[in-house]
């Protein structure tokens, strides 16, 4: 469902941007926030303030073609679970 987003887990959060920890690439990756970036928790519409430390993550990144910083277009977070069929 994600497999184009980034994951990681929250190591440091500010108004501006927020720092994964556990990522891919092994490395702690910064992603800077801005005001036309979307949250989403537990499958509904969220808000920046909802995140903290230690939060698992998905985020829609999205490079900055000047200075080549990531930007996070939708963080995701929270459990989101398919629908499973049960048998009656």
């Amino acid at each position: 469902m994600y497999r184009d987003y980034m994951y990681g887990v929250i190591k440091e959060i500010s108004p501006d941007e927020v720092i994964l920890t556990k990522t891919k690439f092994g490395v702690d990756q910064t992603f800077k926030l801005k005001k036309k970036t979307k949250f989403v928790l537990d499958g509904r519409a969220s808000s920046f303030d909802k995140l903290k430390i230690g939060d698992k993550i998905y985020v829609d990144v999205d490079t900055d073609r000047r200075t080549g910083a990531l930007i996070a277009k939708k963080v995701v977070s929270g459990v989101v679970l398919p629908s499973i069929p049960t048998e009656q």
